[in-house]
């Protein structure tokens, strides 16, 4: 194995094990979620911003472990695919071993991407359900009435009275 490919695998090898740590950060913010626990979710969303950090600089190390091997092969750098690597290196152990550790990065980011869309949709419940409870303990400000609808005569009262909440 040439080590321009070598340092491609390492760093696409180190995407995958982080894009792990951030799947399993994803379902514990699910459990932090169901459970209600905003301080536990404060904190986690804080390794997460970290750990997408980490993500972004190991995907910079790719992308230049990436021109290097073009760079060496002597192969254009402009939208370099995964497809396109794979091609150069022509069936090889190598390929192979590429294609499977590129394969496991997408599985990982897909997991990671249904794990978030599930953390979407129950923080989307769990302000509805605020929601709905906040009208519930708040009045109408509508009067019903059986005559003509009056107009206020002095200034347009806004809002509500104190008096008028329930406690």
């Amino acid at each position: 194995m040439t080590i321009a490919i070598e340092a491609v695998i390492k760093t696409i090898s180190h995407l995958t094990s982080l894009h792990k740590e951030l799947l399993t950060l994803c379902k514990e913010k699910t459990d932090k979620i169901t459970n209600s626990d905003t301080e536990g979710l404060v904190s986690l969303l804080a390794k997460e911003r970290q750990l997408v950090q980490q993500i972004n600089r190991a995907e910079d190390e790719r992308k230049k472990a990436v021109e290097e091997y073009c760079r060496i092969q002597q192969l254009p750098t402009e939208n370099m695919t995964v497809t396109r690597l794979l091609e150069s290196l022509e069936q090889s152990k190598e390929s192979k071993f590429l294609e499977n550790k590129v394969t496991e990065l997408i599985e990982q980011i897909v997991q990671i991407r249904e794990q978030e869309q599930l953390n979407r949709e129950l923080l989307e419940q769990s302000m509805q359900f605020v929601q709905l409870n906040l009208e519930m303990l708040q009045p109408e400000t509508r009067q019903i009435s059986y005559g003509k609808e009056r107009k206020p005569s002095g200034p347009a009262r806004q809002g509500r009275s104190v008096f008028d909440s329930k406690v």
